[in-house]
């Protein structure tokens, strides 16, 4: 017999278009919204009118992509894969319209080929173009390359640079061209762009790598912050801790609902951009370490300093994770369960279902919210609140007080 997680998820599997997801289709969004709420609430065990759902923009809501470069004898055109039978390899599709990119990204992808299709330096051996867009209207175009760039494909790409902007209606200091090769990176303006997000009536500034994780739609990413700032606002003082802290996404938006916080990441370069953007927040209270999980779970224990940090000087309250696809590993599992109130955002509910097993039995969850971060796929990224039970409190999870 199916259950009811196996049966809501054959049911939206229907619904959802077949990837590359590249054209809008916006008469579907509300029906395929309501589907991806249903098997959310049947893998999570929660009333489906209690989810929190965040809808996305039905078009234009993705500010960065990638895109090969496919070359057919003389013809040039973005590509992008779907899926293929097993054994088989997966066919181009070329990229016609792309009215899931934002209005910027569309502004710059035609142009861009127009000047580079008939430019033997500059298509010559082009392998992949990379578009990532802000808010506000700044723009970096990465191309990468299976050949060394020289002077003269930097004298080309700063020549398109110019006229590209002039193409797309924005400054010239706006839009950063970079060319990659093996060991190579030419940069033509910034290898990073400064978003601008508005939560709750702050504004906070975010620098956003070339080549480093950022949240593919903005406008979902604002909802994302907003939701956990709600969540966290009045739990009576105590500090933070987060785990897998990126860009310091979350950690900036979320400094002034704590006395102190402290946030791990393993990457060296998004620490390096999670204390640039803690900077520029002036987010005084937090502290940004390049530390593995299992390396503050051992520093936390023991109740040492370890990479400058003094463990002893923090009163941990709450702890929030933002894991990777693969969900918590059993010794994070175990060690989030320490703390009184858990913040969980998750980008594969199903590992989320996973390690709610084990953390439901110390923990009930308050809230859970659902934000659509891609539209017309089976892809859901969600939020679980949760609160350490009482000694003696219920054995299930409790729904949200009224």
């Amino acid at each position: 017999m199916q259950s009811n997680t196996a049966r809501a998820t054959a049911n939206a599997s229907a619904t959802f278009l077949k990837a590359p997801v590249m054209r809008a289709a916006p008469e579907t969004y509300a029906k395929q919204l309501e589907e991806k709420r249903k098997v959310l609430a049947a893998l999570l065990r929660w009333p489906t009118e209690h989810i929190q759902v965040h809808e996305s923009r039905p078009t234009h809501y993705r500010a960065r992509a990638e895109f090969r470069v496919w070359h057919a004898q003389e013809k040039l055109f973005y590509a992008m894969f779907g899926s293929a039978e097993p054994g088989a390899r997966p066919a181009p599709v070329q990229v016609e319209e792309f009215t899931i990119g934002s209005m910027l990204m569309n502004a710059l992808m035609v142009p861009l080929m127009e000047h580079i299709k008939d430019n033997h330096t500059m298509r010559k051996k082009l392998f992949q173009c990379n578009f990532h867009t802000t808010v506000h209207g700044e723009a970096m175009v990465t191309m990468v390359y299976h050949r060394k760039l020289d002077q003269a494909w930097q004298a080309e790409a700063e020549r398109i640079r110019n006229t590209l902007a002039e193409d797309a209606g924005m400054s010239r200091d706006a839009l950063s061209l970079i060319g990659r090769s093996k060991k190579q990176k030419i940069v033509l303006g910034d290898d990073f762009v400064l978003e601008k997000f508005h939560v709750d009536g702050a504004e906070y500034t975010y620098k956003q790598f070339e080549g480093c994780f950022s949240q593919p739609n903005a406008g979902m990413c604002q909802h994302m912050l907003k939701w956990a700032k709600e969540v966290t606002r009045n739990l009576q003082g105590g500090d933070l801790l987060e785990l897998y802290c990126g860009n310091g996404n979350f950690t900036v938006a979320l400094a002034s609902n704590f006395r102190s916080c402290l946030a791990t990441e393993i990457s060296k370069r998004s620490v390096a951009a999670a204390k640039d953007n803690i900077a520029m927040n002036d987010a005084t209270n937090v502290e940004v370490v390049r530390m593995s999980s299992e390396e503050f779970t051992e520093a936390y224990h023991a109740g040492t300093t370890v990479k400058g940090v003094d463990m002893t000087g923090y009163n941990f309250t709450t702890v929030l994770v933002d894991p990777p696809r693969a969900g918590l590993d059993p010794d994070t599992e175990k060690l989030v369960c320490e703390f009184d109130n858990i913040v969980y955002v998750s980008c594969n509910p199903h590992t989320l279902r996973k390690n709610l097993d084990h953390i439901s039995k110390t923990h009930i969850i308050r809230h859970v919210a659902m934000f659509d971060q891609f539209p017309y796929t089976e892809h859901t990224e969600c939020g679980v609140f949760l609160v350490k039970k009482a000694r003696e409190g219920p054995a299930e999870d409790a729904l949200p007080e009224p």
